[in-house]
């Protein structure tokens, strides 16, 4: 008996294989988009098992990623007419919606966090190109 996954009939596969589809199904509501992309995803994984994963390896991640999907994403939406954005929480984490920072505000953000991390990468490629110098200047003379 296959479970739409080309081939792999083992039905503990396939059981856990569904329920990742049903907690996607809960977590992404009718977000069809990322349910679709994830169900692609994990069936291409199944199918390759390009690690060798054992059996209960395989259930074992799957398990993984059910507990992670529950736990670790939520939908959020961009409320124009507020100029924010909100979180919606599902039911089984107590139906509250909580407002963002503004849109400039999240992109003013992410824009720093990219300035940095530009600045640590423009700083490690100097420090190579010296020979492994430290970036503080530590055991360098000036010549006095």
């Amino acid at each position: 008996m296959a479970c739409g996954l080309g081939g792999i009939v083992d039905r503990e596969i396939c059981r856990a294989y569904r329920q990742v589809c049903r907690t996607a199904v809960r977590v992404f509501g009718a977000d069809l988009e990322p349910q679709l992309m994830l169900r692609a995803d994990v069936k291409n994984l199944l199918r390759r098992n390009e690690l060798g994963f054992t059996k209960e390896k395989l259930l074992s991640e799957l398990n993984n990623a059910c507990v992670y999907l529950k736990e670790n994403v939520v939908q959020v939406k961009y409320e124009e007419s507020r100029d924010t954005y909100q979180i919606q929480l599902r039911e089984d984490l107590q139906g509250k919606v909580i407002d963002l920072r503004t849109k400039e505000d999240f992109l003013a953000e992410m824009e720093r966090l990219d300035e940095r991390e530009r600045r640590r990468a423009a700083k490690k490629e100097r420090a190579d190109k010296e020979g492994g110098a430290s970036p503080s200047g530590e055991g360098q003379t000036t010549g006095k």
